[in-house]
């Protein structure tokens, strides 16, 4: 049993040694949106959309195969409602992604490593501000209650995709990213469907792609 419990230690050690050996961190700059979202009505036949398009700046945190990344982005996120009478709401939304990543290193010759991804992304809306008002202060969006609410437009994504690194040295390297997700209904979008029983949430999906500067630690 001291033997088995020894070689479990030794196993352990080897497993956490060979992961903190490549501990690496990086910045960058990265684009993302959201194809779909809202939901659609039977009756009356009516849909309400709000794709986006955003941009932003990240830092990663990387151990062999685990990814975490911070990002901060911006955009405006437009309600299109669609029905006898077409109407519309642009709002100007700031927001944060965190992310948590597993990934698996390929080397590939001396320079490059190609490494698949699979995780989890929430993405944190943080003000949301009707842009078409004229005061500052009445153009935040505010749920049924009156109060400030950004985060009820924030959601879980479900991310994979694949990443690239060129190393330039020993210790500097470049990072490409590229993943598709889908994502969770978010709060003022269950709220919607939850008022009307004739009302089906519609699916929220996207691509992320990311480039970064990265530094090896050890």
């Amino acid at each position: 049993m001291k033997k088995k419990s020894l070689l479990m230690l030794v196993l352990l050690g080897i497993i956490a040694g060979s992961t903190f050996a490549q501990f690496s961190i990086g910045a960058g700059g990265y684009f993302t949106n959201d194809f779909g979202g809202g939901f659609e009505e039977s009756n009356p036949d009516a849909k309400m959309e709000m794709p986006y398009m955003s941009g932003g700046i990240f830092a990663f945190f990387d151990v062999k195969y685990i990814q975490l990344s911070v990002g901060m982005l911006a955009f405006n996120n437009t309600t299109s409602e669609i029905n006898n009478i077409n109407s519309s709401t642009e709002r100007k939304m700031y927001g944060m992604d965190i992310g948590l990543f597993g990934k698996i290193p390929l080397s590939i010759g001396k320079h490059f490593t190609l490494f698949p991804l699979l995780g989890v992304d929430y993405r944190l809306i943080l003000t949301a501000r009707d842009i078409t008002a004229k005061d500052y202060n009445e153009g935040q969006y505010k749920n049924p209650a009156g109060k400030s609410a950004p985060w009820d437009f924030s959601a879980f994504w479900f991310k994979a995709g694949l990443g690239l690194d060129f190393s330039f040295n020993d210790t500097l390297f470049l990072r490409g990213e590229a993943l598709y997700g889908v994502r969770l209904s978010s709060k003022y979008e269950r709220d919607a469907v939850e008022k009307n029983s004739s009302r089906a949430a519609l699916l929220g999906h996207g691509l992320t792609m990311r480039l970064a500067l990265g530094y090896k630690l050890n």
